[in-house]
């Protein structure tokens, strides 16, 4: 359906670029007034290609099983950046403060990449407005993830502790506001709001 979709976009896009050419009479040398009609099959062939589109990567997003996948991702990936910033603020005192830096690469990219993946599942399954909390909190965490990265990479130890203890409130604020959208999204309807 997609492949339909973009063949359809693009001989709209090339029979308005043919209806322009043609405008122009090769006999005479002069322009002619614009025919807007013909114009018209290639703006619908056009609009039919975007919808199509629209429609396949709509379909796409919205099957339960991707977004019931997603939603695992999202609730591991975020459960195990909380853990391990957890045990390294525990274990401040044993870890050498330039081995942050690679802490974070070795432990903890993969499940925020993994995350930031996931994301748009939230929209669709909670809502834009739970969407906007919940990566406004896991933004400004990996963010403070970031800062201790390069705190550690410079030897700063105050910063690089307080950044992780940062990070560790924010993304425990997220898994807190994820929880509350899935307990949410559980609790059915009264019989009289149905």
């Amino acid at each position: 359906m997609r492949i339909l979709g973009v063949l359809l976009l693009l001989a709209g896009f090339l029979g308005a670029a043919f209806v322009t050419v043609r405008t122009k009479d090769s006999k005479e040398k002069e322009w002619r007034s614009i025919d807007w009609t013909w114009y018209a099959p290639p703006f619908a062939l056009g609009v039919v290609g975007v919808v199509v589109l629209r429609g396949t990567a709509h379909a796409g997003r919205t099957h339960s099983h991707k977004l019931d996948a997603d939603l695992r991702t999202l609730e591991s990936s975020l459960e195990r950046i909380v853990v391990r910033l957890r045990e390294w603020l525990q274990q401040r005192d044993q870890i050498n403060v330039y081995d942050v830096h690679q802490r974070i690469d070795d432990e903890l990219v993969e499940d925020l990449a993994a995350f930031v993946e996931a994301r748009e599942t939230i929209s669709h399954v909670y809502g834009l407005q739970q969407y906007a909390d919940l990566m406004s909190q896991f933004a400004l965490g990996e963010r403070n993830i970031n800062r201790a990265w390069s705190a550690s990479a410079d030897g700063y130890i105050d910063e690089v502790w307080k950044s992780v203890e940062n990070a560790e409130h924010l993304m425990s604020e997220s898994q807190r506001l994820l929880r509350q959208y899935q307990a949410a999204a559980a609790t059915p309807l009264p019989s009289d709001a149905r």
